[in-house]
């Protein structure tokens, strides 16, 4: 660094142009020219063949990208973002993106990859959606009434607490609420603001403890100060318990159920010796039609939210040609807007005697339950029915959907298998705001039943 040709360069450069040194090129021997005599020293040039094609953008990931060799999504995630990122700023004329990446184009990374695999294994019912916004009914998704969201992602909807209970998870539910803690902004379809607050959302996980973890995250934005973590101390807890609702339509619950909620009863007395007390609520006869008409009463048109304003069609119609494997409609969505239809089972007539039946349950619940008392009782009152005959189960889904137009949370947990190895458990039901407590009874149930058992071991 202390030469002066570092600083200056050579003492030619100083001088005027004219007296720079002149190239000399060495002398070549007879019969050579100048290109082959400097062949060897050119660069060499590859001659690449180019092809343009239009392709989608995540099959365009998935084709450059081995997922294989990636250890974590997060890496993954970051690798994909970066390329959308370059492949974006070659194609634009103008605005480039730079800096940093944004949790949007990491977001965009996720959604290309769950397209990508969506694709793969049910590329031809995105593409019936997306021009008949329905699917072939020998689909293996047919029963799932599958549907595309704005990003064009593959969504179907079950009720969560049956998920939960028929899998032997432990599950959370969050009544939708001005009070509640998880949102369900961006539900999609969206729903009719009158049922808006009767949709939950919550975690499914395998052991309980997870569900405080996952409640946390979900909660987070909420802006609602509730220690999910809160110790419990079950020494202050009162149990009160429901063997079953006595109901219209309304199936028995199964008798091994029974004894497994007294066992859970049980438990509690023994080792903490809480106070609990059997309760029966003979209003709660006609829960499955109260539920059912003030659904529908707040849904202005059931057909075009069910079918999302893309059919006209006659429903029953339909409805027969679906017993013969003929109609465009899978079996739910008929049933439910042909029986809506059935003043026995749905009279929006009576939703003003349904809507006061509904507040007295509420002021009922509020005298049985306070900070330190759960309810338990059964999810549902037969384990997982085969396929399409749940439907025949509907209106025992009144032990879970009571808490919906109620606004309680309530907390699945798993507590047994048949002789079948099929599970079951019960939810354990809390005033509002007492999540804390439905999951640590959740917890603590588990440790001494055994919770989730992988279904290969049973």
């Amino acid at each position: 660094m202390t030469s002066s040709l570092w600083w200056t360069g050579p003492t030619w450069l100083s001088q005027p142009v004219q007296s720079w040194p002149m190239q000399s090129l060495p002398i070549l021997p007879n019969g050579i020219g100048d290109e082959e005599a400097f062949s060897s020293e050119r660069r060499k040039a590859a001659i690449v063949n180019t092809m343009t094609t239009t392709i989608s953008g995540e099959s365009c990931i998935s084709g450059c990208i081995d997922i294989d060799k990636y250890s974590t999504l997060e890496k993954l995630l970051r690798v994909t973002a970066w390329v959308r990122r370059f492949v974006y700023n070659a194609k634009a004329d103008s605005l480039k993106l730079s800096g940093p990446l944004c949790a949007s184009e990491l977001q965009e990374a996720l959604y290309s990859w769950i397209k990508a695999t969506q694709l793969k294994h049910f590329e031809l019912e995105v593409k019936q959606l997306l021009s008949k916004g329905i699917i072939s009914k020998n689909s293996s998704i047919y029963s799932l009434n599958p549907e595309l969201d704005d990003n064009q992602i593959l969504q179907w909807r079950k009720c969560f607490d049956w998920c939960s209970w028929f899998c032997s998870w432990a599950g959370k539910r969050l009544v939708r609420e001005p009070s509640g803690l998880v949102s369900n902004l961006g539900c999609f379809p969206a729903p009719d603001s009158n049922v808006a607050d009767f949709l939950y959302t919550g975690p499914m996980c395998r052991y309980a403890e997870d569900l405080v973890l996952s409640m946390r995250i979900l909660s987070a934005d909420s802006g609602k100060l509730v220690d999910i973590s809160e110790k419990v101390n079950f020494k202050t807890l009162k149990i009160r318990f429901m063997k079953e609702i006595h109901g219209l339509l309304v199936v028995p619950v199964r008798e091994e159920m029974v004894q497994a909620l007294k066992c859970a009863v049980s438990y509690f007395q023994t080792y903490y010796s809480v106070e609990s007390k059997e309760v029966k609520m003979p209003t709660l006869y006609d829960a499955s039609r109260a539920v059912l008409c003030t659904l529908l009463d707040g849904v202005s048109d059931l057909k075009a939210t069910l079918t999302n304003g893309m059919e006209d069609f006659n429903e029953k119609l339909d409805y027969l040609k679906c017993f013969f494997g003929k109609s465009t409609l899978s079996y739910a969505p008929l049933r439910a807007m042909n029986g809506a239809k059935v003043s026995l089972l749905c009279n929006k007539n009576n939703a003003s005697k349904y809507q006061k039946l509904i507040e007295s349950w509420s002021e009922e619940f509020d005298h049985l339950l306070d900070d330190h008392t759960v309810l338990l009782m059964p999810t549902f009152p037969v384990t997982a029915p085969y396929h399409s005959e749940i439907f025949h189960f509907l209106p025992s889904s009144c032990y879970t959907s009571i808490f919906n137009v109620l606004g309680l949370p309530s907390t699945q947990c798993p507590l047994g298998y048949t002789s079948d190895g099929l599970p079951y458990g019960i939810q354990i039901v809390g005033r509002k705001n007492s999540d804390a407590l439905t999951i640590a009874c959740a917890v603590e149930l588990e440790k001494f039943f055994g919770g989730w058992k992988s279904p290969g071991s049973l």
